[in-house]
């Protein structure tokens, strides 16, 4: 079971750091054609100036206006999905990690430990090698402190049941997992995560189902 969970993952990290190489070269490209595309305005317009061609000018102007936003835009958006894929290259290394005991690289959420909480330290729920670190898999420091506050205050049998099968029920969905991970991971600041992933929460879902 153990070595064909590590083949899935292996197989995702390969996927997704080759759509990563695939994005780079994509964004490289576009850095350059902006870079040309903005040299070659620059000179029909010093061109038509010379000439003093006002309609030459302005048409180069708005080419110019037109076509800078929308390379800048779709480069804005290869840049995006190149962040999204490094993070998902990275958790699924993560979880290749995890099967191999190598937590050396994971958060502890050492600040959550209380020394004299009734459990913390039997249990082993923050630090090195800790509960924590082997289930943490939230993306904003918003559900890091929703999941400390989860692991150190106990709850009534309901509220256990129902957080059971809402892990049964997403355990299967390892790309909707992922991609909540990778969206929250690519954000920047707390405000700016919360709004990164209600927005994707909103947008058509996105799988791997024909990466093959």
């Amino acid at each position: 079971m153990n070595n064909s969970v590590s083949a899935q993952f292996q197989q995702r990290v390969q996927y997704f750091q080759k759509k990563t190489n695939s994005l780079k070269q994509h964004s490289t490209q576009y850095a350059w054609g902006r870079s040309i595309f903005f040299v070659a305005c620059i000179i029909g317009m010093v061109m038509a100036a010379n000439a003093d061609s006002s309609i030459g000018l302005l048409v180069l102007a708005i080419i110019f206006l037109a076509g800078f936003t929308v390379l800048l835009k779709k480069h804005q958006a290869i840049k995006k999905a190149l962040r999204f894929n490094e993070e998902l290259t990275k958790v699924n290394q993560e979880e290749l990690d995890r099967l191999t005991g190598d937590y050396s690289a994971f958060d502890q959420g050492n600040e959550f430990m209380v020394p004299h909480h009734p459990y913390h330290i039997d249990l082993d729920v923050f630090g090195k090698h800790s509960v924590f670190q082997l289930i943490n898999r939230t993306s904003t420091r918003f559900g890091r402190q929703l999941l400390a506050q989860w692991l150190s205050m106990p709850t009534d049998k309901a509220t256990i049941l129902e957080r059971q099968e809402a892990v049964k029920e997403l355990g299967p969905k390892i790309d909707f997992r992922q991609e909540i991970q990778a969206h929250g991971r690519s954000a920047q600041g707390e405000k700016a995560e919360t709004k990164h992933l209600l927005g994707w929460i909103k947008e058509p879902s996105t799988n791997l189902k024909n990466k093959n």
